[in-house]
């Protein structure tokens, strides 16, 4: 996951650093997540447990997605205030 710099501290181009980090990660993520929705399609009949960790993973995936997303939006914020 991509660093969050201090809204409060931070200058314009660390804060759009991070905004596009932010933005390259979850792509990356979205290409992993596309990846696991792939494997349900061409091996739908696969084991259990294996199943089950692609679910984790995903969800996993889909978590720190959204945890990175709320803390360089709330930095943003942070930062437009100043």
């Amino acid at each position: 996951m991509p660093a969050v710099p201090d809204g409060s501290a931070a200058d314009k181009q660390t804060m759009l650093e991070a905004y596009r980090e932010m933005r390259a990660y979850q792509a990356r993520a979205q290409s992993f997540l596309d990846c696991i929705d792939a494997l349900k399609v061409s091996e739908p009949d696969v084991d259990v447990e294996i199943l089950l960790e692609r679910l984790n993973a995903y969800n996993r995936t889909v978590e720190n997605m959204d945890i990175v997303s709320r803390k360089v939006h709330a930095e943003l914020d942070t930062f437009n205030t100043r």
